[in-house]
């Protein structure tokens, strides 16, 4: 019976070769859709995280992209009578296949880590590490890019290595970006110069919001209008930007506006002690912040003049609120002035403002109403 079967096997290495590639197709569909479902209902039953990190970012499916390459490589050595030349392009195809989807495996097990991370790590926006993970995945890249080219060269990847010197400053031509980021991230991270969540503003980019994404390559900022601004990570170094996380760890947001008073209508109230209504009313305006309940009493707060100037006598207003939240902060700002501006007719104070259209239309009617001139309509 033996001697039948070699006999029927005999002269027929192109039907086992074809034999086997069904076999490596039947070995995927089987691996990518039946096995894909067993390990996703087994992550779903799972009370653990990791699972539903990988299933997230299709590590199951990239394993089964891995059996038909580990068939074709097993398989091929029960095939006899092949010509050399295709036993050894069977053999080299496959094995660049096994190390591309090996790293595709590694790469979505490396963002599953990256996701399992962000989500449980207390520390996860200050110390993000999506940017080593990142340089991890070009690593493994490069190595599977050496593999891969050995293989369909039929060469050994020492040969590539030891060519690898000559071809250093192409190298750092082409990688050039990747190593200033790279030293970018490091320095951004050891000195805690950015987290995700931070305002940032950085005019020469054109930014100005939260930052939602930090990676080896770019920082993604969502502008105040919805947009978003990409910055390569590296000009983070090299150009300068302002970070509000102070500001928003400090507990308090500064008011620094200025009333414009008319120099004219200043003047003395108590003759014995020359006391004038601007010092009653920067006295004022001091008790009026001390007990205004949202304004944060452990901050500097101060009312002081500034310059006069041909626009009128600045008087600055300068604290902090106790709510750092942008439309909290606006709203009592607003509502401070509004009540300055309400009480400055009480001190006999005047708000300097430019004649408008308005204004020139009034003394208009005084003028010809004091020279019983009727004007044209």
């Amino acid at each position: 019976m033996s001697g039948l079967d070699l006999r029927i096997l005999e002269g027929t290495p192109w039907l086992a070769a074809a034999g086997l590639l069904l076999a490596a197709w039947l070995a995927w569909l089987v691996a990518g859709r039946i096995g894909v479902r067993i390990l996703a209902r087994l992550a779903e039953a799972s009370p653990t995280h990791w699972d539903d990190a990988m299933l997230q970012h299709r590590v199951p499916q990239r394993l089964a992209g891995m059996v038909p390459a580990l068939v074709l490589l097993g398989g091929m050595a029960y095939v006899d009578g092949l010509p050399e030349l295709v036993r050894i392009v069977v053999r080299n195809v496959s094995f660049a296949w096994l190390a591309i989807a090996a790293t595709l495996v590694v790469g979505g097990a490396l963002d599953g880590l990256n996701t399992l991370y962000e989500r449980h790590a207390g520390n996860a926006r200050e110390r993000p590490i999506k940017g080593y993970l990142q340089l991890l995945k070009i690593v493994f890249w490069i190595v599977a890019v050496i593999l891969v080219v050995a293989a369909l060269i039929n060469r050994s990847p020492l040969v590539l290595l030891t060519g690898l010197g000559a071809m250093t400053a192409v190298l750092l031509l082409v990688f050039k970006d990747t190593l200033l980021s790279l030293v970018a991230s490091l320095q951004i991270a050891s000195n805690d110069m950015l987290r995700v969540g931070d305002w940032i503003e950085m005019p020469s980019q054109g930014a100005d919001g939260d930052v939602i994404d930090i990676s080896l390559h770019t920082v993604k900022v969502q502008n105040w209008d919805k947009t978003i601004s990409t910055i390569p990570t590296h000009r983070m170094i090299s150009e300068s930007f302002r970070n509000w996380r102070g500001m928003t760890e400090s507990g308090g947001r500064r008011i620094k506006r200025a009333l414009l008073l008319d120099q004219t209508s200043v003047r003395f109230l108590d003759e014995e002690h020359r006391t004038t209504n601007l010092g009653r009313f920067r006295a004022y305006i001091t008790d009026y912040l001390r007990a205004h309940p949202r304004v944060n009493q452990d901050m500097t707060l101060m009312v002081r003049q500034l310059d006069p100037t041909p626009h009128g006598l600045p008087m600055q207003v300068y604290c902090f609120s106790a709510d750092v939240g942008w439309v909290p902060y606006e709203n009592l700002a607003g509502d401070i002035f509004d009540h300055l501006l309400a009480v400055l007719p009480e001190f006999g104070l005047r708000i300097y403002q430019q004649p408008g259209s308005g204004d020139v239309t009034a003394a208009m009617d005084g003028l010809a109403a004091a020279a019983s001139i009727p004007r044209k309509a």
